[in-house]
């Protein structure tokens, strides 16, 4: 019985990690999907880097892109509005970059011509329960940022 008493808080702080981790594991998995369709979408969106529209589309493609992303995450169980924001940045015709919320907006690898890139950033606080939190070691303050580059295709 002292065993058991002494090994079962251990036990239950290990499979609380394990869970924890295949939470995020699979989160990152669905975002991952949703920062994708952001940017099949921003790929396909015609004259994204024409000059003859002023404001440039960017900034409302990027407002459909995280709608979009949002939808896809609800689908995937994390309630509305998951993302904490997305970031588009295209090198076609004249480049430009436009963010929805906050995302992580990397330079490297250096984005070739042609092609659009899909940031998206998602609180872990939206998907995981923080279930190691009572001892010690917390979630909060950190996020899922995924990054997709596409060639453009219009």
């Amino acid at each position: 019985m002292v065993e058991f008493i002494l090994a079962f808080p251990i036990f239950l702080v290990f499979l609380a990690m394990v869970i924890e981790f295949a939470l995020i594991i699979d989160a990152s998995q669905q975002v991952a999907q949703a920062a994708r369709l952001g940017a099949k979408l921003a790929a396909e969106t015609p004259h994204l880097g024409d000059v003859i529209f002023d404001p440039p589309i960017t900034g409302d493609t990027a407002v459909a892109i995280r709608a979009a992303v949002n939808r896809e995450l609800e689908n995937a169980g994390f309630g509305p509005n998951a993302s904490q924001g997305v970031t588009l940045r295209h090198s076609v015709g004249t480049p430009n970059a436009s963010t929805d919320g906050y995302a992580p907006d990397p330079n490297l690898p250096t984005l070739p011509s042609n092609a659009v890139r899909v940031s998206v950033s998602v609180p872990l606080g939206k998907v995981t329960p923080n279930l190691l939190q009572s001892f010690g070691f917390s979630t909060n303050q950190k996020t899922i940022d995924i990054t997709t580059t596409y060639p453009y295709e219009h």
